[in-house]
């Protein structure tokens, strides 16, 4: 699907913003497209929108996959809050 490529190379670029426009104009977003999002989020230290985005792809029907758990603990790390990881590790 184009909209995945044009998220994944987005947040390779580190444009997350145009990132995040491109996924939330989405029709219909994969798992693949919303980890993309929850990676570069991660990676690029913005954690608070890594969680953010996870609970977003929850409430959409996605459920969360190894990719998506292995970002928690990164994102987490971001924001100084190992416990808001455990809480969301646990409603799993």
């Amino acid at each position: 699907m184009m909209g995945n490529a044009l998220v994944d190379m987005y947040v390779n670029c580190g444009m997350l913003e145009k990132a995040q426009k491109v996924h939330d104009e989405l029709l219909v977003r994969t798992l693949y497209c919303s980890n993309s999002l929850i990676v570069g989020y991660a990676q690029h230290k913005n954690g608070h929108e890594a969680m953010n985005y996870i609970q977003k792809m929850q409430s959409e029907g996605l459920s969360p996959d190894w990719i998506t758990y292995i970002c928690i603990p990164e994102a987490c790390g971001n924001i100084g809050s190992i416990e808001k990881g455990e809480v969301f590790m646990m409603r799993v």
